[in-house]
């Protein structure tokens, strides 16, 4: 299948969800989309675990996403899994009071990067798969995966007025024909 109206597709999920995966299989069916690959995964994996990285990767992904605007693209990560790295590293840090205004700050820049059509549809991988500790990952634990995955499915249980959030699962085939079905849709 071709889609022949450009889209703004955002895939969320916390780590090890099977996102890059994805993003590559969907890319070798259908090579329609440019591909905005990981953000975070430009960073040194050491600094990925302190708030004001986080803030840098929101703010280069939006950038980026600016970018094709009118292009359309396939994100490897959206701006609300930003903002659930933000949250996390904010709460887990060892002064959390010392960064309520920049975390303030990050929730208000996100939501008007949303409100602004940042996305046509966004597909949440609501499961995951037990980490791997694989040398790219900064975070290590089922815990870090928890607390983003409970994030982001509070996150889109209220942003569903803005964007389409469809949630997937199951193998990458499945995932892709669960794509593909929301997209025909969405060309009709």
């Amino acid at each position: 299948m071709t889609h022949t109206t450009p889209l703004k597709i955002g895939l969320s999920g916390t780590h090890c969800c099977g996102k890059t995966t994805l993003v590559s299989e969907f890319n070798k069916q259908y090579n329609t989309y440019p591909i905005i690959s990981e953000i975070a995964a430009t960073f040194p994996k050491k600094s990925r675990t302190h708030f004001p990285t986080q803030l840098q990767i929101m703010d280069k992904q939006i950038l980026t996403e600016k970018q094709y605007i009118n292009t359309g693209f396939l994100s490897d990560r959206t701006v609300i899994d930003n903002l659930a790295y933000c949250y996390y590293h904010y709460t887990t840090s060892e002064n959390p009071d010392d960064l309520s205004t920049q975390y303030s700050y990050a929730t208000k820049k996100a939501y008007l990067h949303l409100y602004h059509n940042a996305y046509d549809v966004i597909f949440f991988i609501t499961d995951y798969f037990p980490h791997d500790n694989a040398k790219h990952r900064d975070l290590t634990s089922i815990e870090s995966q928890n607390t983003i995955n409970q994030f982001l499915t509070h996150q889109y249980t209220h942003l569903t007025n803005y964007v389409p959030v469809v949630k997937i699962s199951g193998t990458t085939e499945s995932r892709l024909s669960q794509i593909n079905d929301t997209l025909n849709f969405l060309m009709k």
